[in-house]
Parts: C-alpha cells; sequence; structure tokens
C-alpha cells in the first residue's frame, strides 16, 4: 500500500491527499484519508504542502499508464485469496 502511495506522490505532484485517498478507494483499497497524507509526508524526497488546494473528482479521475501495472497484481492476489 504505501509502496503505491510513494509511486502515486512521485508522478503525480500536483495531486494532495484527498485527490490520492480517491483512487485508491476506486482501486478498492480501504484506508483512510489521513492515513494517506500521513504516508505521503513520508514519501522519498518529496516535500508535501499541508493544503494544496486539491480535490478528488470521480468524473475526472484518470489511471496514469506507469501504476496501472500494480493494478493488475492487486486484481490477482485479491481474487486468488
Amino acid at each position: 500500500m504505501r509502496h503505491l502511495i510513494f509511486r502515486m506522490v512521485a508522478e503525480n505532484r500536483t495531486w494532495g491527499a484527498p485527490r490520492i485517498h480517491g483512487e485508491l478507494l476506486m482501486l478498492g483499497f480501504d484506508i483512510s484519508e489521513r492515513s494517506v497524507s500521513r504516508w505521503m509526508k513520508r514519501a522519498p524526497g518529496t516535500p508535501i504542502s499541508r493544503n494544496d488546494g486539491l480535490s478528488f473528482s470521480a468524473t475526472t479521475a484518470k489511471l496514469s499508464p506507469p501504476w496501472t501495472s500494480d493494478l493488475g497484481l492487486h486484481h490477482r492476489y485479491t481474487v486468488a485469496a
């Protein structure tokens, strides 16, 4: 989970915790926005502002190709379990 959050932060520097939290919810992960925010602060080499003014909109959310490969792994392990 934290690897995915770190990757999303690194590849989408303008996204805040609400947006990343919304993306994770759409992917089926059950995590709080506060936990996402805490992990974002620990992401290597990324200064995070507390309030960047960004919000999540389900209608405009798009998956970026670099981390969509992780989705196949997530799906494979959740279906098999």
